[in-house]
């Protein structure tokens, strides 16, 4: 496969070596380290309008290659007019030599029954590549931005008075994959997101980002949920639903081991939720929380925190209550 000299031109001159390029590699260099840091909305508006102008360059790109391909058609449909009409002449003469005309005739038609064929072709495969950059899209932003981006529309920067984030890995993840092979590592991540991707489809909320072993969710964006702390309830249950699954699965090339998921800032096997989430949820009975003390936050310094134990009796009762431990 060889991609278009266009599009190479256009990345070679509008984006390789570009501040652009440099920007975001090294903002993909800082994110990959997943070394820990502070919040900061500054690095997270940067890394949106980075991406973003990234986006909108393929975008750019993207219309150039169109218009390429449908002048190319154009073309083409033009060559194809003039012999069609060179044809017609022919036929003309070919009337008064009836059996010539008979069998040009049958060519002829055949001829334009291929090229029929062939330019519906083209524009199915056409339409094809469109849905399938649109998917892309979708995978890439949230459905909301992506057709405005889609539309041509400005995408305004927005902020959010309440949201809920969800962080979770796997403990022992790296001692798991030196016991790996390539292809088992990857057969296993996959694995692993087939069961969480399953679960968020229950709940309001939208899968952020996965990392390596890192899973990032939030809820309350960037449709804001009706009820102020509602949002709270959909990632809590989901933390619930996703600790009972993952924790009862096993890897699939070492049997004998059980994944720990650690979701929050917690040990493994608990899922911590700070004094805030603690509020939101005090107005939903369903959920069994339990005090764990202050401890350091990095960053924050000390923080009440609590435990997130499971759902209260009478509430989806199937769901096992975490067994705390430090």
């Amino acid at each position: 496969m060889q991609y278009s000299t266009t599009v190479h031109n256009q990345i070679n001159s509008r984006y390789t070596s570009s501040e652009l390029e440099s920007v975001i590699n090294s903002m993909r260099a800082d994110i990959l380290a997943n070394n820990a840091t502070g919040g900061s909305t500054e690095t997270s508006i940067a890394w949106y309008n980075h991406i973003t102008s990234y986006i909108d360059l393929l975008k750019e790109i993207q219309d150039i290659l169109s218009q390429e391909i449908i002048g190319m058609l154009e073309d083409y449909v033009k060559s194809l007019k003039k012999k069609l009409i060179i044809n017609v002449i022919k036929m003309v003469c070919a009337i008064l030599l009836f059996p010539i005309t008979v069998t040009f005739v049958y060519t002829l038609t055949n001829k334009l029954q291929l090229f029929a064929n062939s330019l519906r072709n083209k524009t199915y495969d056409l339409e094809k590549e469109r849905r399938r950059s649109e998917r892309l899209l979708y995978q890439l932003l949230p459905i909301s931005i992506a057709r405005r981006m889609m539309k041509k529309k400005p995408i305004i920067p927005k902020q959010y008075d309440s949201v809920s984030i969800y962080f979770s890995d796997i403990a022992g993840f790296t001692d798991i994959c030196s016991k790996s092979t390539p292809m088992q590592v990857i057969y296993m991540l996959n694995l692993l997101y087939i069961m969480m991707d399953a679960k968020l489809e229950a709940f309001d909320v939208y899968k952020v980002e996965t990392i390596g072993d890192a899973y990032m969710v939030a809820s309350g964006l960037p449709v804001p949920t009706k009820n102020r702390t509602r949002h709270a309830t959909e990632v809590a249950s989901m933390s619930l639903e996703i600790m009972s699954t993952v924790s009862e699965a096993t890897v699939p090339h070492i049997p004998q081991e059980r994944w720990k998921v650690r979701i929050g800032i917690n040990s493994a096997g608990m899922i911590q939720i700070s004094s805030a989430t603690k509020e939101a949820l005090d107005a939903y009975p369903e959920f069994l929380i339990r005090e764990r003390g202050d401890m350091t936050i990095k960053g924050k310094g000390q923080m009440k925190t609590y435990w997130l134990i499971g759902y209260s009796n009478g509430y989806r009762g199937s769901t096992p209550q975490l067994l705390l431990t430090e």
